[in-house]
């Protein structure tokens, strides 16, 4: 599953977002004159986008799919790598030595947010150190993802739609957890996924 996720990424995915590229190129360069043409050219690009949307979600479906054959602990050891690798990021991650037996559903809602948050990290922290810590205490189940990047003002979280935070807050809530956002400007930010086991 992971080699077909790769080759996947890295012919179809690629194939996709080359193709959106050269779409908006033609549509910039076509101009206003031909309404025809353009109205055709944006159902085209419409189409690529979806196509691409769709096949990231698949990717991502597959990988996560490493949670089932390793277990949680290891499928973020081994995500954090990634990440790190990726990113020129410097990832500490801290797990217990023991995790409880957990239903896959909310491993994989754990490994999913995890991922999330650490593709936001990469993408628009600027951050040189994050901390991911998997902490069992009593009944709660406590993801922490924290970074030493520039944060940003939660007030204006509608104007951060692209790091997926209301997805990742539903996908918890569906799990009877709760994830908070933790951020400021120029001072990181930190995600905190909890759950009460006994809910589960």
């Amino acid at each position: 599953r992971n080699r077909l996720a790769r080759d996947l990424h890295d012919t179809l995915a690629h194939t996709l977002a080359g193709l959106t590229v050269n779409l908006e190129a033609i549509k910039i360069l076509l101009g206003d004159d031909h309404p025809q043409i353009s109205a055709r050219l944006n159902h085209a690009l419409d189409n690529t986008r979806t196509g691409l949307t769709d096949t990231r979600r698949a990717l991502k479906d597959l990988r996560v799919k490493q949670v089932e054959d390793l277990g949680l602990g290891l499928a973020l050891e081994n995500l954090a790598e990634k990440a790190s690798n990726r990113g020129d990021l410097e990832i500490l991650v801290v797990l217990p030595d023991e995790l409880p037996e957990l239903p896959i559903q909310l491993e994989q809602c754990y490994y999913r947010i995890a991922q999330e948050s650490l593709e936001n990290v990469r993408k628009h922290a600027q951050a040189k150190r994050v901390q991911l810590r998997l902490k069992h205490r009593e009944n709660k189940l406590i993801l922490e993802i924290e970074d030493d990047g520039v944060g940003f003002d939660t007030g204006e979280i509608a104007d951060y739609q692209g790091l997926g935070i209301q997805g990742m807050k539903e996908r918890a809530l569906e799990n009877h957890g709760i994830l908070v956002l933790d951020s400021q400007s120029d001072r990181g930010t930190k995600v905190t996924l909890t759950t009460e086991l006994t809910n589960v």
